[in-house]
């Protein structure tokens, strides 16, 4: 299964790295390196994630989940950094699937559905909630795709790993924000895709799980 999830997770970034390549102007060759470089590194990356994952999950599903989420942060991160928008279909994938697993979990597994339910509930308050309540108020800080895809994280991972992954995502951005206004002279409401350190936030939150 884990060579399978390895292969799986090849072929997300080799789609991911098309896609970048697509998008980028044909002339300009240093990028178009730079995207293979981020593209060896993050395969490197996913083996880590994908051993740790199955180290810290309890069955096979777990696993499963924990593998899937991870592949719609990646393509949800690789199309936020270039286009500054999360689509819907990464959202309701990971809702669908989400649910899926919600009757595996309650029928295969004999789980309680009641506790299940509450957990998808505190996440889904966790990452949707907080996020939302900063949009609210601050409307230029996040957009909407980040808050939805937060939701699908806090449904599938329940209140403390949501938790810590907001935390590290929330912690990595501001810190990346401070490093462009010090160093690169950007302005304050510069816009910034959020996916990515996301992303980077959920990989270190599976390998912090596992120490």
């Amino acid at each position: 299964m884990i060579f399978l999830q390895i292969i799986i997770s090849l072929l997300v970034q080799i789609f991911a790295l098309l896609f970048l390549n697509y998008t980028e102007e044909r002339k300009d060759t240093a990028k178009r390196l730079q995207k293979w470089f981020i593209a060896i590194i993050s395969f490197g990356l996913t083996v880590v994630v994908v051993i740790a994952a199955r180290n810290c999950s309890e069955n096979l599903l777990n696993f499963t989940k924990s593998m899937m989420l991870y592949h719609i942060i990646y393509c949800a991160a690789v199309v936020d950094y270039r286009m500054k928008i999360i689509p819907n279909i990464f959202v309701a994938f990971g809702a669908g699937f989400r649910i899926l697993c919600f009757f595996f979990e309650t029928s295969w597994y004999q789980n309680d559905w009641k506790n299940i339910l509450i957990q998808d509930f505190m996440g889904f308050f966790m990452g949707f909630g907080v996020l939302f309540l900063v949009y609210l108020f601050a409307k230029n800080a996040i957009g909407m795709g980040d808050i939805k895809l937060f939701g699908v994280i806090g449904i599938t991972c329940g209140f403390q790993h949501t938790y810590t992954i907001l935390f590290l995502s929330v912690l990595l951005a501001a810190c990346y924000g401070i490093f462009l206004i010090l160093f690169r002279k950007q302005k304050r409401d510069c816009e910034m895709a959020f996916a990515p350190f996301i992303l980077i936030g959920y990989i270190s939150s599976i390998i912090i799980s596992i120490l």
